[in-house]
């Protein structure tokens, strides 16, 4: 993602563990800064990971 504005991120990314596990997911990657490993476009200044053990939980997230 390419964040624009800070403002919000705190009072966002708060909630985000709890969502995520209301959904049977984990957070496998987040907190480090995106590596390019191919490619030329723009990186990301905001990457993140999350596993779900099935579509069915996935898709309503």
């Amino acid at each position: 993602m390419e964040i624009y504005s800070r403002d919000w991120l705190e009072e966002c990314f708060v909630g985000i563990p709890d969502l995520v596990n209301r959904h049977n997911g984990a957070n496998e990657v987040c907190g480090c800064p995106p590596e390019r490993l191919e490619g030329a476009g723009k990186m990301p200044e905001a990457a993140f990971t999350v596993e779900f053990p099935d579509r069915i939980y996935a898709t309503p997230f």
